[in-house]
């Protein structure tokens, strides 16, 4: 016995947030080892971030979120939460390029200022049909429920996009 499809194969913004959360998780090793290799340290459990360990940290996440995402569709944090990111139209793994345009929004957050900003990039999130922030419609994909299948005909399962 098959279960069937889901009608709504969209991941909540809640495993969105967790996901996003478990890989700061994931990744928090590498910045603790970047923070003495740039003069830093971590006494009486504060941790001083020198600014060079901080920007090589982001590189090291945006390295980590393009070939996550180009080449399995999913971070670590995402597959904990069950949810992957898609081809917009396919279905399919995410390529080279669109998982590059998905994570220029994650530079912004390098930038003093503008970075605390790049969160609202992803506000329109809550209110889109296909849950898509604006990294999502840069690079057209969706983040869906892992259950839905790569290679799931995503069209005939979204919502349109102008709806």
């Amino acid at each position: 016995m098959q279960d069937a499809p889901p009608t709504n194969p969209l991941a909540t913004i809640g495993r969105r947030l967790a996901a996003r959360f478990l890989d700061g998780v994931v990744l928090l090793p590498a910045l603790l080892l970047l923070v003495p290799a740039f003069g830093g340290s971590v006494s009486d459990g504060l941790v001083e971030i020198p600014d060079g360990a901080y920007r090589c940290f982001w590189l090291v996440a945006i390295a980590y979120e393009i070939g996550m995402i180009a080449r399995h569709g999913q971070t670590v944090g995402k597959r904990w939460m069950g949810i992957r990111v898609a081809d917009a139209t396919t279905g399919a793994v995410p390529d080279l390029d669109q998982s590059a345009r998905r994570a220029v929004v994650n530079l912004l957050g390098i930038v003093p200022v503008v970075g605390t900003l790049a969160l609202l990039l992803y506000l329109p999130a809550l209110w889109q049909p296909r849950r898509q922030g604006l990294h999502d419609q840069l690079a057209a994909t969706v983040v869906l429920r892992d259950r839905a299948g790569v290679g799931t005909d995503v069209q005939a399962q979204l919502p349109e996009a102008g709806s």
